[in-house]
């Protein structure tokens, strides 16, 4: 298993539909029209996603630490 970080707004959007889990918000679009910054990841077995994450991040750039505002996918 490898932890990647997800640039591709198309793969995380299909991955999260084809989720039980997944929901409008953990998609690109949602998170685009949040006023923060966030970072999407992917826990990976052989180059293939089996979980993810969203990580938000505050105006420093350091992870919101609250879990209200956690996903995992």
């Amino acid at each position: 298993m490898e932890l990647n970080k997800c640039k591709d707004n198309k793969i995380w959007d299909d991955f999260v539909l084809s989720s039980q889990q997944g929901s409008v918000f953990c998609k690109t679009d949602f998170l685009n029209s949040l006023d923060v910054d966030y970072e999407l990841w992917f826990v990976e077995k052989k180059a293939v996603p089996k979980a993810a994450v969203i990580i938000l991040k505050d105006s420093k750039g350091r992870p919101i630490d609250n879990h209200t505002h956690s996903h995992l996918i």
